[in-house]
């Protein structure tokens, strides 16, 4: 029995501004985000990644089309949506734990109820023990797992991420990549990840999107089947390599298709 949709975009379009002045960004964006996925966007830079994560999240409405949240239409910010971004945002006066407690704390949950919910959180990304230090005694990981951390103490029915880890030396980002995976077998949270690096969609995700130049439409969607189970020797894998090659590709053909329409030139006809 398949897994029903968390999250679904209908027809989304979206352009900053209006009139002859406006600049499209969204296209017609469908997508479907199924319960426990890890659904990656790639994409050329500026293309709308963050404009599509930002309407997700409710900080922008879209022009037409819908979002829809465990089946219900979405209208402004959602509390189940829980949003990270590249840069981990962390308050350098609090302690981690007060930095993880603070959603908790606007919403005006107990004390009690806060603490226990924020170790419960640093537990699950592995910081168990270390609420007690300030932001800068931390590495970079360690901030970024911070942020997750307070992202999950609302219980979001889908984790956004926008480039989380894209400033990590790749040691550290490899690291994130399974620890995320690990959290998802762990939790079963829906995640919709944007990344300009086709290894780490692969290696991460059960699905990845392509997105078009912008105005951004979806291209093309390929299908992750490496299993649950991952480490980092399934890069060295055959399928893996072919998956990868198969995105560069298809990104190779799209900035080839907008330099033809930035000269002019006609397109090719394709199937």
């Amino acid at each position: 029995m398949g897994r029903s949709a968390v999250l679904e975009l209908s027809g989304v379009s979206y352009a900053y501004g209006s009139g002859p002045l406006a600049t499209p960004a969204l296209r017609n964006v469908s997508l479907t985000v199924n319960g426990g996925e890890i659904v990656s966007l790639v994409g050329p830079s500026g293309c709308g990644k963050t404009t599509l994560l930002k309407i997700v999240s409710g900080l922008l409405q879209p022009d037409r089309g819908e979002v829809r949240v465990n089946g219900l239409t979405s209208r402004g910010v959602h509390a189940g949506i829980g949003c990270i971004f590249q840069t981990p945002r962390l308050l350098p006066w609090r302690t981690v734990l007060s930095n993880v407690m603070l959603p908790l704390e606007v919403e005006r949950v107990s004390r009690p109820q806060a603490r226990m919910t924020a170790e419960r959180a640093l537990a699950l990304v592995g910081l168990k023990g270390t609420g007690q230090r300030y932001p800068a005694e931390l590495s970079g990981g360690m901030r970024r797992r911070v942020a997750i951390a307070r992202a999950l103490t609302s219980d979001p029915a889908v984790l956004l991420m926008d480039e989380p880890f894209a400033s990590l030396d790749a040691i550290s980002r490899e690291k994130l990549n399974l620890e995320m995976l690990r959290l998802r077998e762990a939790t079963g949270k829906t995640v919709l990840f944007v990344t300009h690096s086709i290894r780490e969609s692969v290696l991460m995700s059960d699905r990845v999107l392509v997105l078009s130049h912008r105005p951004a439409a979806v291209r093309r969607e390929v299908r992750v089947d490496l299993g649950p189970q991952r480490d980092l020797r399934v890069q060295d894998s055959t399928e893996f390599t072919r998956l990868t090659a198969a995105l560069r590709e298809e990104l190779d053909y799209g900035e080839d298709e907008e330099r033809r329409r930035l000269d002019g030139e006609p397109e090719e006809d394709g199937a």
